[in-house]
């Protein structure tokens, strides 16, 4: 999670940066788990430019990484990353979405609705402010397009089906013949 402002970047640097966020996605991806949180900062045009670090994750399908254009820190990404934690928490036996979340951490992007459109066509996420009392988070995807909370659940699944196969096995005292009873044991684990 870069936590430089861009305008410290120069050539080098912001091509390491970049580097490093597409190595960080491409781990998660390959233990599919984990989701990374990054911002960008800069011009519009630089963000959305062919080659840029949207349209590379974009590209690369990443399903693990969230993209927030931030306005002048990219810390401010880290605010999307508390609210999807904290709605995570508070919502375990329902879904949620980040889209139209507030993030009261970040500031707002004072933006035009081509650009915020732009930047969502990358499947980047903006905050931006579209009533007198909250800015919101637009778009709450991923690179890949899939909305964060998919990913999540996804995920959420994965490891209780693992965990319930694990322990019908670890608590077994014997192997487990492959008979039908067995399998209608290992579908009950796996409802559960």
């Amino acid at each position: 999670f870069p936590t430089r402002r861009s305008s410290d970047l120069t050539g080098e640097t912001a091509a390491n940066i970049k580097s490093n966020i597409m190595s960080l996605a491409s781990a998660l991806e390959s233990q599919s788990r984990g989701v990374l949180f990054y911002g960008v900062t800069g011009t519009v045009s630089s963000v959305i430019a062919a080659n840029g670090i949207l349209d590379t994750m974009q590209s690369a399908g990443s399903k693990r990484a969230v993209g927030m254009y931030c306005t002048s820190d990219t810390d401010d990404a880290a605010g999307l990353m508390g609210v999807s934690m904290g709605l995570a928490r508070q919502n375990e036996e329902s879904s949620f979405a980040l889209a139209f979340k507030p993030v009261a951490s970040a500031a707002k992007n004072d933006i035009t609705q081509s650009n915020v459109n732009a930047i969502k066509a990358l499947n980047g996420n903006v905050l931006i402010q579209r009533t007198k009392s909250a800015a919101l988070i637009e778009n709450g995807a991923t690179a890949s397009g899939l909305r964060f909370d998919d990913v999540l659940y996804l995920d959420r699944i994965a490891y209780d089906i693992q965990s319930e196969i694990y322990e019908l096995i670890a608590g077994s005292a014997t192997k487990l013949p492959q008979t039908d009873s067995t399998s209608t044991m290992f579908v009950s684990a796996i409802s559960r």
